[in-house]
């Protein structure tokens, strides 16, 4: 009588390249929404800094707006304490100025090159109030923030039409580090003199 030959029964189920193609599918998946949400937060965090940017450059162009009103009712050279009258430099020198607009200070500014700057270039943030400082009590923000100021003339000369001599250019740079490249943002305007009964303050 023939023999049977035997038979091999093979059981359903994942062979072991089913499963690492089957978790691969899977991570990609899971990959694709964190690489999203990752860069989301990069750029909300980019964001943020270049609003406060905005914010920190335009804040230095109000200061500077009242400072010349105050001059002007109080009798005063329409750019003193901003470094435009004789003897002073301040914001009109070529490194410009450091502006405390919570303190109302004007202060010259230092180098500030390199890779770590030192800590008086940067902007303080008070935590209790949220003020802008350049207070060294204060923690320090990122940014830099420089103000740079010209005249059209300096003074009275034949060469200089009035009008010029009531006339300033102010540009602000805020700077600050992102991911190992420095990001700047540049606010630039001019302010004038137009107090009738002050044209000799506005001439200084």
């Amino acid at each position: 009588m023939p023999r049977e030959k035997p038979t091999r029964s093979f059981s359903a189920g994942f062979t072991l390249l089913e499963t690492l193609v089957a978790l691969l599918i899977l991570v990609s998946a899971m990959l694709g929404p964190v690489a999203l949400g990752t860069r989301s937060v990069v750029a909300i965090s980019s964001s943020r800094n270049q609003i406060t940017a905005v914010f920190l450059a335009q804040d230095a162009i109000e200061f500077i707006r009242a400072r010349k009103v105050t001059n002007s009712l109080q009798n005063q050279p329409w750019l003193t304490g901003l470094g435009g009258s004789a003897g002073q430099s301040l914001c009109f020198n070529s490194g410009g100025c450091f502006i405390d607009t919570a303190n109302g200070a004007v202060m010259l500014a230092g180098a500030c090159g390199g890779v770590s700057p030192p800590s008086d270039c940067y902007v303080k943030r008070n935590t209790a109030t949220g003020a802008y400082t350049h207070d060294t009590a204060d923690p320090a923000t990122p940014f830099i923030r420089r103000v740079y100021m010209t005249r059209r003339c300096p003074g009275p000369s034949p060469s200089c039409p009035q009008r010029e001599r009531k006339e300033a250019n102010v540009r602000v740079e805020v700077e600050w580090q992102e991911r190992s490249s420095t990001r700047r943002v540049a606010i630039e305007t001019e302010i004038f003199c137009f107090e009738r009964s002050l044209l000799d303050e506005c001439n200084k």
